[in-house]
């Protein structure tokens, strides 16, 4: 059964993760999680067409210390500008659903700071908090949940020019792919507990064309590998494009501390190809291509791969002439023409799908037929972001059903309507316009950061409220319940306030003590003569 993300536990949920954070400070948290809305973007070339529906979400925690901090020294200074909060961290995911196989995909687009938090940044906590809540099984989108992460360092990825400031510490990228692996760690140590075995049999280690050498790290084991065994509780794969797994493991070996219990075994290779769980589109396992198993997210070379192997079409084989837009016609019409489409909508759902198998594959599908998966990643490390000198990383999570039973596959695929909106959500043109909003704003310096905080902070809380032009007094009183509809939705849903005051951290000595070096006075010899 689908379940879509609803913002008041996960605000909670985070609110309670960031509360034993070091230091005196004052965190606020807005979280914006729209209704779930149809999409048919991310598998565009499966056939069948895969119905999918996504739910954009995005977190904005703000920061109001003691006093602000003087870019120049370590030391808090007077307000800037009467500006209380500071835009600390923000995070951009989106939750895909498939109901036709009770699977969902979370896609974690952005993570960022302003780097104009206390000591230590939150941003860690903040997405540890965020992923911990939509793996948990309470709280999981669907039976069968598939993380996705892409890490490539950059100096900013949601506030412009923080990396100016003089107070983010931006990572290189094997540091930044270091941090996402040792974060995910955290997030499977939270979900499954020590005695559920982890991931995929010894045999299916390593798949891909990346090298075929496994440290000891990377070694799975698992206690049941029979068919009518339970079924993994979780698997962890992870690929640094161009590096075979031996030097892999070793740039990002300092992501194992000693004194954390036992490692989390993670797999060398692109998960596509191992049969121990279904793939979210259902497809079986002697069926698998690039179609079906690479989802086309947003600004990822990923999909961007996919269309350009898409577009290589024979010349032989014309594409399809796209339909022209219908003429514009007159509201009542179209109100007519909506309510025939509402009552015909499974009838026409039910004829695309005929039409599709009766057509067969298009010159599209055909072209990416002709890379098979494994060769596909390949040749990801020529891409232009995987080639660079830099180092990027591929990251997944999976988290199956419970039972792979074709019963629950049909169970699910009878859910056709989207579900209702709940209650605090917001719609996508309020989301997308805070997004633009901070991507206008200036983190250049610490007094820009506090001010282009106060504006989003601002747009935030005056987004939550409808725009209602009165016109007498009844319009009027309307406006007046809206106003406080909104005023609910932002204090109620939205946004939430915690007070932290925990003792800070002991800091090592910046300086060792030096022992007094001993110095040995060599005294001269002389030799001695001859009798």
């Amino acid at each position: 059964m689908l379940q879509p993300l609803t913002p008041l536990p996960l605000r909670d949920h985070v609110l309670a993760s960031l509360s034993p954070l070091p230091g005196k400070r004052q965190l606020q948290l807005d979280v914006l999680v729209t209704p779930v809305r149809k999409h048919s973007g991310l598998f565009p070339y499966s056939r069948p067409r895969v119905r999918t529906w996504v739910q954009e979400v995005l977190l904005l925690l703000f920061e109001s210390p003691g006093q602000p901090l003087d870019p120049n020294t370590q030391e808090s200074t007077t307000a800037v500008a009467g500006a209380s909060r500071v835009c600390t961290a923000a995070l951009e995911a989106y939750i895909y659903y498939l109901p036709s196989t009770g699977a969902s995909i979370l896609y974690v687009s952005k993570v960022d700071s302003s780097g104009l938090s206390l000591p230590p940044s939150p941003v860690s906590t903040l997405t540890r908090a965020f992923l911990s809540h939509i793996c948990a099984p309470a709280y999981r989108p669907a039976p069968s949940l598939w993380v996705h992460v892409f890490a490539r360092a950059q100096g900013q990825y949601m506030f412009p020019n923080s990396s100016e400031n003089g107070r983010k510490k931006v990572l290189g990228d094997a540091r930044l792919c270091s941090w996402w692996k040792a974060l995910l760690d955290d997030v499977i140590r939270d979900i499954v507990t020590p005695e559920q075995e982890p991931s995929v049999p010894p045999a299916e280690l390593v798949s891909s064309g990346e090298g075929n050498d496994v440290t000891k790290n990377e070694v799975i084991t698992t206690a049941h590998t029979s068919a009518a065994s339970d079924p993994p509780k979780y698997s962890a794969f992870y690929l640094l494009p161009g590096y075979p797994a031996i030097e892999a493991s070793r740039l990002l070996s300092f992501t194992t501390p000693s004194d954390q219990p036992t490692p989390i075994s993670w797999t060398y290779s692109h998960p596509y190809l191992h049969p121990v769980f279904p793939l979210p589109t259902g497809v079986s396992p002697t069926k698998r291509g690039l179609a079906d198993c690479i989802p086309y997210f947003e600004d990822d070379p990923k999909a961007r791969f996919i269309l350009e192997l898409a577009s290589d079409v024979e010349p032989s084989l014309p594409r399809k002439r796209q339909k022209t837009a219908p003429a514009p016609c007159s509201p009542t019409k179209q109100r007519k023409e909506s309510d025939a489409d509402t009552l015909n909508l499974s009838k026409k759902v039910h004829k695309e799908e005929s039409k599709e198998k009766d057509e067969g594959p298009t010159p599209e599908e055909r072209a990416l037929a002709r890379t098979g998966v494994d060769d596909f990643w390949e040749l990801m490390p020529h891409r232009q972001e995987c080639s660079s000198g830099a180092v990027t990383g591929f990251f997944v999570l999976v988290f199956p059903s419970s039972a792979f039973s074709s019963k629950s596959s049909a169970s699910a695929g009878k859910h056709d309507a989207l579900p209702p909106s709940a209650p605090g959500q917001v719609s996508q043109g309020v989301l997308s316009r805070v997004t633009s909003a901070l991507l206008d704003l200036d983190f250049g310096t610490v007094e820009r950061g506090y001010r282009a905080s106060g504006v989003l902070q601002e747009l935030v809380r005056v987004c939550c409220v409808p725009a209602v032009a009165p016109t007498g007094d009844a319009a009027q009183s309307k406006a007046a319940v809206t106003d406080q509809e909104g005023k609910d939705i932002y204090t109620a849903y939205v946004s939430a306030s915690v007070s932290v005051d925990n003792p800070l951290p002991v800091r090592a000595k910046e300086k060792v003590e030096e022992k007094p070096q001993v110095v040995n006075v060599l005294q001269v010899r002389k030799k001695r003569r001859a009798a």
